[in-house]
């Protein structure tokens, strides 16, 4: 008995400014590249429970993924797998959401202090903690199926680290890429096993990587 987690990251987002902080939690994606959707369709398990983070973005990613697909499974929401929600510093530029933020950074690969909760908004640290609560859940409702979670950079950064147990600080360097995927596996003793980071199935060809690191 035990639990496979398939995360993929969304596809890039249209129109997306480099070091901005998305304007809305409500952007959409683009596809430009239709192997990735094919080839993620052709490697996810096909007996598996579906779920997406409330964000437009990650809808528009499984449907593109399971329009190659021969099954349609039900798209389950899970907010505790959403992407941090800036607030206020929506729309802002990575440097003036730090002097927002006080100025200092506690980490290199980071917009903001992981602690620092933005007006309105919540902490690095807050999704890591929500990420935790529901890996947990699903480890002891789900003990022997697939998982396949269509969500976002933070939280799947965040789900490395509570499963390796590391501190949050140092997964921020880890790179999650657009239309990756990667693999934990919980075992029957209980412990976790991450099997893969940012695996890319439909880049064999060599095509450029679309998207950002966060």
């Amino acid at each position: 008995m035990a639990l496979r987690l398939f995360w993929v990251r969304h596809g890039p987002v249209l129109g997306r400014q480099a070091g901005v902080i998305y304007p809305s939690e409500d952007v959409e994606i683009e596809v430009p590249l239709p192997e990735a959707p094919q080839a993620l369709a052709a490697h996810l398990p096909r007996d598996a429970d579906w779920v997406i983070s409330p964000m437009h973005r990650t809808r528009m990613t499984a449907e593109a993924i399971l329009a190659y697909a021969d099954h349609r499974p039900e798209l389950k929401i899970v907010p505790e797998i959403a992407e941090q929600y800036f607030g206020n510093y929506m729309g802002l530029t990575y440097q003036e959401a730090l002097a927002r933020a006080g100025g200092v950074k506690d980490n290199d690969h980071w917009p903001i202090p992981l602690g620092h909760r933005p007006p309105e908004g919540e902490s690095y640290q807050d999704v890591h903690d929500r990420v935790g609560r529901i890996l947990d859940r699903w480890a002891n409702e789900h003990s022997d199926r697939d998982i396949v979670a269509v969500a976002h950079g933070g939280p799947i950064k965040s789900a490395i680290a509570h499963v390796l147990q590391i501190p949050l600080g140092a997964v921020t360097r880890v790179l999650i890429d657009n239309f990756s995927v990667t693999r934990m596996h919980r075992l029957p003793d209980g412990l976790w096993r991450v099997e893969a980071v940012n695996v890319l199935p439909w880049n064999a060809g060599g095509y450029p990587v679309p998207g950002s690191p966060r």
